[in-house]
């Protein structure tokens, strides 16, 4: 009988990496495209370990500063621009605290919020048609 493999199990990062990576981004000592390949070892890959919410929501900003907004021009410009980066980084610290002053109230909020949001644009998808 054959040997049984089980996938590679990775540990996530902490949120120290995660706050590691953001501030290194925002200082100008990593580029968008370097904490994008970072973040993408553990986003959307089913065998990684990320047992934080919190540090899932770090990983998942991470991974999309790297985002480009379409334009005509030659210039490269980004669907978050890097005054926005850095607010999202104040935002997710705070948000930090108060997902651990209370995980199950925070991810509740976040819940109503996202459906909040996802109804309103269906309302005005629908009022475009």
């Amino acid at each position: 009988m054959g040997l049984l493999m089980l996938p590679e199990f990775r540990t996530g990062p902490t949120r120290a990496d995660v706050e590691a990576q953001w501030r290194a981004l925002i200082e100008g000592r990593l580029s968008r495209q370097d904490v994008h390949v970072w973040a993408a070892q553990w986003v959307g890959v089913p065998e990684a370990r990320v047992v934080d919410p919190m540090v899932e929501n770090g990983l998942l900003h991470l991974h999309g500063f790297s985002m480009e907004s379409p334009s005509a021009g030659a210039a490269k410009t980004y669907m978050h621009p890097d005054d926005a980066v850095t607010a999202a980084l104040e935002r997710w610290r705070r948000d930090c605290v108060r997902f651990d002053q209370d995980p199950v109230g925070f991810l509740s909020e976040r819940r109503a919020a996202a459906r909040a949001y996802a109804a309103r644009e269906a309302r005005e998808e629908g009022e475009r048609d």
